[in-house]
């Protein structure tokens, strides 16, 4: 992908991540649950992306990879290596500001802890 594909596809990306915070949708985690990762990957399907957010120690640290819909990819390396962006979008889209932000990480975690719940 190149910088401007990647710009493009992070804006979709951050306007899906807004959309949790507001509360305007619910993410589905896959696999693992936020609380089962102290540090590592937790998936979360959210309106059909796919998207691996790194928890380390309860906190957003970065996002690892992503699928869109439409099959558009991008990932950590994606991100890191390319010297316009140089970051993940969870850095770079900081225009989330702290409330935001909180409220992205209590929704995602709200996602795993319906699953946990339900979980036999």
């Amino acid at each position: 992908m190149n910088h401007y594909e990647l710009t493009l596809f992070d804006n979709d990306l951050a306007e899906v991540l807004r959309r949790v915070a507001y509360g305007k949708t619910i993410p589905t985690v896959i696999g693992r649950t936020w609380d089962e990762v102290q540090a590592g990957n937790v998936t979360f399907e959210i309106e059909g992306w796919t998207i691996v957010i790194f928890n380390d120690g309860d906190s957003l640290d970065y996002i690892d990879e992503v699928t869109a819909p439409d099959g558009r990819h991008a990932d950590f390396d994606d991100w890191s290596n390319n010297p316009k962006l140089g970051c993940d979008p969870l850095r770079r889209y900081g225009s989330m500001g702290p409330r935001e932000s909180a409220d992205l990480l209590n929704a995602l975690k709200a996602a795993t802890a319906s699953v946990a719940s339900t979980s036999p």
